[in-house]
């Protein structure tokens, strides 16, 4: 029966268990994780946050720009009604219609259409007596404001245009007053804040990145005296006590 025992397979001595680290395991680090996932949070509510308010300020500044266009063709219409009942209208209408064009660049047509539909003002002098040229794509646009009667509002890729009649005191439409602004305009306006708003993103990424490294570096640092502890253990080494200071979760593992 002694015997017996004694050619039982021995246990193993504390001293063949391995300590350390597994050969070959790769080990990932809590920090550039944590401060990746914070980086890519910030990087979505900041992009999020700027595409909303993208969306926001082109509406509302194409709302503004198109009251702006209502109230311009509507006074333009307005001082064109005494020259369209002249023999020669293009002798007002086109200085009134090229220094309109020279204070405010960003309009991209002003024209004065006669009765008939001919062109008795613009800043093109050859295209006098002539009918306006169609413009592709044009289609009708639900305006944002109120309009008044024959008043329209039409836009394409590149134009945003509003026609308003011109009338006489006694209701006859005389003429009809057009002008019409480029849609690049309202892009530029637009992309305008673009820049700012990169460097500001970019920012918050670089002071989120850093807060969030800095915490992390002061949370995790009892980890270090944790690992250190449990390597001397694993060697062998039961008499050195693994002291902490720390009062979160890991001082009270440690």
């Amino acid at each position: 029966m002694l015997m017996a025992n004694a050619k039982q397979k021995p246990r193993g001595k504390p001293g063949n268990v391995r300590s350390g680290p597994v050969q070959g395991r790769r080990i990932l680090g809590m920090r550039p994780i944590i401060s990746a996932v914070t980086a890519s949070l910030i990087a979505v509510s900041v992009i999020g946050f700027g595409k909303l308010a993208e969306r926001n300020t082109r509406q509302t500044l194409g709302e503004e720009i198109e009251g702006r266009l209502i109230l311009e063709a509507r006074n333009l219409a307005s001082l064109s009604v005494d020259a369209l009942l002249t023999d020669f209208p293009e002798l007002t209408l086109c200085p009134l219609v090229s220094e309109m064009q020279q204070d405010r660049r960003d309009l991209a047509l002003v024209a004065v259409l006669d009765h008939e539909g001919r062109i008795q003002g613009h800043l093109d002098l050859t295209a006098i007596g002539k009918q306006l040229p169609q413009l592709e794509g044009m289609e009708a646009r639900q305006a944002t404001h109120p309009l008044l009667a024959g008043e329209r509002v039409q836009a394409n890729a590149d134009l945003v245009m509003v026609s308003v009649p011109a009338r006489h005191a006694n209701g006859r439409q005389v003429g009809t007053a057009i002008i019409g602004l480029s849609q690049s305009y309202v892009d530029e306006m637009v992309a305008r804040p673009r820049q700012a708003f990169l460097v500001l993103t970019a920012g918050l990424l670089f002071v989120g990145v850093t807060v969030t490294l800095i915490i992390m570096s002061i949370l995790l640092r009892p980890i270090g005296a944790l690992r250190a502890g449990l390597e001397r253990i694993g060697r062998g080494d039961l008499a050195s006590p693994i002291r902490l200071k720390d009062k979160t979760e890991l001082g009270l593992l440690a």
